[in-house]
């Protein structure tokens, strides 16, 4: 009986020790930092395989976000880094300006959207994530590209 229960504590301290290595920790920061590759972020990517043969002509778009949980803050960077690129893609900005004269006064009116049309960013891949708390709240930088050709828009017209 005694080997028994010394044989089932020292499996149950195995395995409570296996999960504690399983998990990731986090240093939390003191100050707010931004990755380089953040900063540096292009428009566009070209991947080449076996050097001259062929190549993919990408999309690429960064994003960021804080939030209390880390989860929610990884798909709110991914959902911001999907959005610039559906901007670009398929953005459209209005301006509307209006200068009206009454007497010795004028008024003058100016507005501005900028509409993202619906956009489908098929087959998107991650390929920079960095996340670390800072003051409670997780922060989250990513930076995706999609395949230029994976892009479906409202009509066929991509930027140059």
């Amino acid at each position: 009986m005694k080997g028994s229960l010394k044989a089932l504590a020292i499996g149950t301290a195995l395995v409570a020790m296996a999960g504690c290595s399983s998990t990731v920790t986090y240093e939390n920061q003191t100050s707010y930092q931004i990755p380089k590759w953040y900063n540096d972020c292009d428009q566009f990517e070209t991947d080449q395989y076996w050097k001259l043969w062929w190549s993919e002509e990408n999309l690429v778009g960064c994003g960021s976000s804080a939030d209390g949980f880390e989860e929610h803050s990884y798909s709110t960077a991914i959902m911001n880094a999907k959005a610039k690129i559906a901007d670009r893609v398929n953005g459209v900005v209005s301006s509307n300006s209006e200068l009206v004269y009454s007497g010795d006064s004028k008024t003058n009116t100016l507005s501005r959207s900028n509409r993202i049309e619906p956009s489908n960013l098929n087959d998107y891949e991650i390929t920079e994530k960095f996340t670390y708390p800072y003051q409670g709240k997780f922060v989250t930088f990513v930076k995706i590209k999609v395949p230029r050709n994976n892009i479906m828009v409202r009509t066929n017209a991509l930027p140059n």
